[in-house]
């Protein structure tokens, strides 16, 4: 879905698409699935739902993060 403006999203790049949400949208990534996240030109907050142990790689170091726990 492209954006325009200082349309809020959020776009999951992964290695064969990109999907996006605007304001009040949802993302949803497969199990298993390696994905960027990217904000859109203005502010985004996101709320993030996973099984407990899921883990997460920031800069090359994979971590569980703490709502995962």
């Amino acid at each position: 879905m492209p954006t325009s403006g200082n349309t809020i999203s959020l776009t999951a790049r992964f290695a064969d698409r990109e999907e996006t949400a605007v304001a009040g949208g949802v993302l949803i990534v497969p199990a298993g699935d390696q994905f960027t996240l990217i904000a859109g030109p203005g502010p985004a907050e996101a709320i993030c739902i996973m099984a407990v142990g899921g883990q997460a790689t920031l800069d090359g170091t994979t971590f569980t993060p703490p709502w995962a726990e």
